[in-house]
């Protein structure tokens, strides 16, 4: 199956799919726990994304200009 292009997506939409790193920040939550701020795009256009699970495990894994799941 392939990936929804970004100008697809409907707002608050949760998706899976093979997306380019603009940027990426590790921020923290008030209540201490770290999420991720992304700026994820492909060739129709560019969107914010946050991840909220398993930050910890995932954080390195990926930096700006990779390709992120």
């Amino acid at each position: 199956m392939k990936s929804p292009y970004i100008s697809e997506l409907q707002p608050n939409q949760q998706t899976t799919g093979v997306f380019l790193v603009h940027s990426k920040e590790v921020r923290q939550k008030k209540s201490g726990d770290l999420y991720l701020s992304l700026q994820l795009g492909d060739r129709t256009g560019e969107m914010d994304a946050k991840m909220w699970d398993n930050v910890a495990e995932v954080m390195e894994t990926f930096g700006q200009d990779d390709l992120s799941v």
